[in-house]
């Protein structure tokens, strides 16, 4: 059986109190002295999620006010190689200039960024499969800092998503649709999410929950999510709203971690089947036997799970034989920001 490993909330978070309740956070969960280990040279990496804000809607990843604080906090005393890390897909395709560099400059990220789609690779074979990881990852986790950043949320195939997933997300390959959700490199997407923390597992984690997105996650696609009165009418593409869950959470394990949010969202703690392969392949636990600093495993209010009809839609359209080129190019004046691909330094 896994060790258990404790779990830190703060609630009431919006715009207006971001970063005191960011510091609250990480001096709650122990943070500083975990930072204290490290050498003043070590490298420091951030992983975070920004792929997705290419789309109109901005803040359909890691909040850059969050990480901005934490990026500071970790500046501020003295360490000198701090880096945010993102890797991209084929949808960068559709617009040549929407880079990790660029996108993450736009959105007012600090710090200077490292593109894991760019980074050498280091080739591993699992399972049935093989399977890159970046170096950088790979170092960070090894010799230096490795802090997860992810964007809690609903997910139309893996039911939640979290920290396990951001960690997919750093795979470099572009083409993680074909590798893996087709399954060409002969891994599913639980497969290599576990095999990618298992290389590269973080040592903190720090979960932007501040705004969740709940209900079918794909209605964004199509129109932009708006601030302030939830809708209350039943069509989830006009009506879709931030849920605001108002939560900063953290923890060292970002399988413990999912769970909680798992809770939190009204699942059961292993209904994504992200979550349920690693907790399987590392020796599951109860989440109700882990202490939790800061909030309790009650289920958010009103909290809409992504329905069953879009579950199903969303595996068989990932079975689909279309490739990635297809879909970046289909759907390049369909959801991106023009706007955003304009905006050069």
């Amino acid at each position: 059986m896994m060790k258990k490993s404790n779990i830190y909330a703060v609630e009431h978070v919006n715009q207006r109190n971001t970063k005191p309740k960011v510091l609250e956070l990480l001096e709650m969960s122990g943070f500083y002295e975990m930072l204290k280990k490290r050498d003043k040279n070590a490298l420091i990496l951030l992983k975070c999620n920004f792929t997705p804000t290419s789309q109109k809607n901005y803040k359909y990843g890691t909040d850059p006010k969050v990480v901005n604080v934490l990026f500071e906090e970790i500046v501020d005393r003295g360490y000198k190689n701090v880096y945010i890390a993102e890797s991209e897909t084929h949808f960068s395709d559709a617009f040549p200039d929407m880079t990790i560099e660029n996108t993450a400059r736009v959105l007012g990220f600090k710090g200077n960024v490292v593109n894991l789609s760019k980074d050498k690779k280091t080739k591993f074979e699992y399972a049935n499969g093989t399977i890159e990881l970046s170096n950088t990852m790979i170092k960070a986790a090894k010799q230096g800092f490795l802090i997860n950043c992810p964007f809690a949320k609903n997910h139309e195939v893996f039911v939640m998503t979290a920290c396990l997933k951001n960690i997919y997300g750093s795979i470099p390959a572009k083409n993680k649709f074909t590798l893996f959700h087709q399954q060409k490199s002969g891994l599913d997407v639980p497969m290599a999410t576990h095999f990618a923390n298992l290389a590269t597992k973080p040592h903190y984690n720090l979960v932007d929950f501040i705004k969740g997105i709940d209900g079918d996650e794909r209605a964004l696609f199509y129109k932009p999510l708006e601030h302030g009165k939830r809708g209350t009418g039943i069509d989830p593409i006009l009506n879709k709203k931030y849920y605001p869950s108002g939560m900063l959470i953290a923890g060292n394990d970002g399988l413990a971690v999912d769970k909680f949010i798992s809770v939190k969202m009204g699942y059961k703690q292993n209904e994504s089947p992200i979550v349920k392969y690693h907790a399987d392949e590392m020796g599951d636990f109860d989440i109700n036997d882990t202490r939790i600093i800061g909030s309790s495993l009650d289920p958010l209010p009103k909290w809409k799970k992504v329905s069953w009809l879009w579950l199903i839609h969303g595996m068989i359209e990932h079975q689909l034989p279309v490739s990635e080129d297809t879909i970046a190019w289909g759907i390049r004046n369909y959801y991106f920001d023009k706007e955003l691909s304009r905006k050069k330094g």
